[in-house]
């Protein structure tokens, strides 16, 4: 990223910086001052994150060169501790923002398609987190032939589809009370309709299990025998319902009450949109998936609105 004359001058000014008491203590690597350094301009606006990127795509088969050659020599290191091979996970990318460039092409498009090639580039096993919406999109045959061995990571069935009735699904509410008693002491510090009620209302979603359980602790009731009650649950909820209410469009209510009540999703850019933010959430259930509106979502005014006036022109209708 940076070229040689700007390499010496930020060396020197970190190591400046360090003698001074400035920023890193003195005794972090040089690297890491360099890496923080980097992330912090990123962080500074478009501007530099643009000029950033235009390097690297200039540099990117050199940049992916010397990976290759430090991933073998790690390699080499890992097989004498008998372990098999390196993998490498890349995190969180299901989560970069989405931005439509126009002539059908987004954001998304041009890091896993327009760039898939450079992202099996690595002489390594490689897991990326890809947005579900992809697979809905019309990219979703490319993204599938770059990335051959994929896997579509469902929620976690908390609850049955209404086709079959609906009401929780108890191998899902005891997989996800699982998943709490690693994290936490589920029995010394829970409420057992506590519990209930944070695994319903993640809708199955193991993040926003973790985030409902933060959020939960925080607004703890320390005077109780076990301080995650049902109201500090009912609580945390409030949160996460009024973190969906700013995000989703009002015409949107209308398509979600029709996900709610079919279980079915359109395969549009609505709907990918509802996938990547989450409202809709992707369940499997033998070969076919269904999908369901985060339980949030339906607490939310406009959509129950919606819903009651759809049961009453069905009702009207018969």
């Amino acid at each position: 990223v940076y070229q040689k004359s700007e390499w010496e001058a930020v060396e020197t000014e970190l190591k400046n910086e360090a003698e001074f008491g400035i920023g890193l203590p003195k005794g972090v690597p040089l690297v890491a001052r360099l890496l923080t350094r980097l992330t912090g301009q990123i962080k500074t606006g478009d501007a530099v994150k643009t000029e950033i990127r235009q390097r690297l795509d200039s540099q990117i088969e050199q940049l992916i060169g010397r990976l290759n050659e430090l991933l073998l020599r790690a390699e080499i290191e890992v097989r004498k501790t008998s372990k098999k091979a390196v993998v490498v996970i890349v995190d969180n990318l299901d989560r970069i923002t989405f931005k439509d460039f126009g002539v059908g092409r987004t954001s998304h498009d041009a890091l896993f398609i327009e760039h898939g090639e450079q992202l099996c580039a690595l002489h390594c096993h490689t897991v990326y987190t890809v947005p579900i919406s992809m697979m809905y999109g019309l990219s979703a045959r490319t993204l599938c032939s770059i990335f051959p061995a994929y896997h579509v990571l469902p929620m976690i069935k908390s609850h049955e589809p209404r086709a079959k009735g609906g009401g929780d699904s108890p191998e899902g509410m005891n997989r996800l009370r699982g998943i709490l008693g690693h994290r936490i002491e589920v029995d010394s510090l829970c409420e057992e309709d506590a519990v209930t009620h944070l695994c319903r209302a993640c809708g199955g979603h193991p993040r926003d299990l973790m985030t409902l359980v933060r959020h939960s602790i925080e607004d703890a009731d320390e005077s109780q025998a076990k301080p995650i009650t049902r109201a500090a649950v009912e609580r945390a909820e409030a949160r996460l319902v009024a973190a969906f209410s700013r995000m989703i469009p009002e015409p949107y209510f209308e398509k979600l009450v029709a996900v709610y009540r079919t279980n079915k999703i359109k395969k549009d850019a609505d709907h990918q949109a509802m996938l990547f933010s989450q409202s809709v959430l992707e369940y499997a259930n033998g070969v076919e998936p269904w999908h369901d509106v985060h339980p949030a979502v339906q607490k939310l005014d406009s959509f129950t609105e919606v819903l009651k006036n759809e049961r009453a022109k069905l009702t009207a209708e018969s």
